[in-house]
């Protein structure tokens, strides 16, 4: 997850492939053209200077997950080629020198199917989930914040899921899950799991819809858990917590859209105001943001381009918040290169940069 530590905002959205170094710079993480895990960093923060791609080795076969553990350090997610779930980690924070990659065991007949998901504990302890071939929902955690993991994976979900799992802390620091799935009569919905307060355990339930793509969560100023996803006719629809840890809105809300596809990212800028940013159906961007920091609050009038052109993006946005607050979106695009814009001025969400090409993911340094 990304924890925005600037005093103006305190919010939090799930671990991506964009990372904040303990230095407040940013990091990214993507699959080379070579298969391996290659990343690329922010020489400064809030800078458009960057260290060029280098290589961590590996043998990917889904995207990467970069979480933080409590003391700081970096630990990255991969499914492989041999089909488990390995895991690499910074040796000390803020470092270049990181571990040769672990494997996080496997969970009898079936196999890790979709790309893994990082949240972490009220504890500290990083937990990994992610769906199996058999259609649940698989998850492993650290024994100790920093520490090494159990042995055996655990079921979360049964069956029935087809996407990938989105999770986050609530307000008191219990993990939430959400996932796209079909329900025992047959329909799309969002089932939902959380931490049980006080005893051990997860609770189960579903926040209905008919989401045509995975779900993403956001926990925003207020404390109250927000989660967003692709609708039917060609809509981003919504759905949030009525209080901190609480019950939810009686159902989901459309904030409308031309052709997204996909998952929608969601960026909070300083005054808490959030940021969704959806790809659509012809390889362009586009985002709508709040007008003011309320989950049944108004929005933007409409959707804004913020790309159209050649090459086409191709992959599904991330946001990330720039130490001095300015959102940043990451994406892949056509052409093999990892591209990024920013906002000039943190919270203005009309005046963005230019796309600035991190080229593409291969090394042009040592590992």
């Amino acid at each position: 997850m990304v924890m925005a530590t600037i005093s103006s905002v305190r919010y939090v959205s799930p671990f991506s492939w964009v990372a904040l170094n303990t230095n407040e710079a940013l990091e990214v993480f993507a699959r080379g053209s070579d298969g391996t895990l290659q990343h690329n960093w922010q020489t400064a923060p809030s800078r458009n200077e960057w260290s060029g791609w280098s290589s961590l080795g590996g043998s990917l076969e889904s995207d990467p997950v970069v979480a933080t553990n409590l003391d700081g350090r970096m630990e990255a997610f991969i499914r492989d080629t041999d089909g488990a779930i390995r895991h690499a980690w910074q040796t000390t924070p803020h470092s270049g020198s990181w571990s040769s990659w672990g494997s996080l065991g496997g969970f009898g007949d079936s196999r890790p199917a979709g790309t893994p998901t990082v949240a972490r504990n009220f504890d500290g302890r990083l937990e990994v989930f992610v769906r199996a071939s058999d259609g649940s929902v698989q998850h492993v955690w650290q024994t100790a914040p920093n520490n090494g993991w159990e042995r055996e994976w655990k079921a979360l979900f049964d069956d029935q899921v087809i996407g990938d799992v989105a999770v986050i802390p609530d307000a008191d620091g219990r993990l939430e899950a959400f996932a796209r799935a079909y329900s025992y009569e047959g329909a799309l919905t969002v089932l939902h799991a959380y931490q049980r307060p006080h005893v051990s355990g997860w609770a189960f339930g579903q926040l209905e819809g008919t989401p045509q793509g995975d779900p993403t969560a956001v926990l925003n100023t207020s404390g109250q858990q927000e989660v967003f996803a692709i609708g039917p006719d060609d809509s981003v629809e919504h759905i949030w917590q009525t209080k901190p840890g609480n019950g939810w809105a009686p159902g989901w809300r459309s904030i409308g859209g031309d052709t997204p596809v996909g998952t929608p990212a969601i960026g909070v800028n300083p005054d808490g105001r959030l940021d969704v940013f959806a790809r659509q159906e012809g390889g362009t961007l586009e985002h709508k943001w709040q007008t003011n920091p309320a989950p049944d609050g108004k929005w933007s009038s409409s959707w804004v381009s913020l790309y159209s052109g050649s090459p086409l993006l191709i992959g599904d946005p991330v946001v990330a918040s720039n130490a001095d607050g300015r959102l940043e979106v990451f994406a892949l695009f056509g052409d093999g290169t990892i591209r990024c814009a920013w906002q000039n001025v943190a919270g203005n969400d009309n005046d963005w940069s230019a796309w600035h090409s991190l080229g593409v993911p291969e090394s042009s340094q040592g590992g």
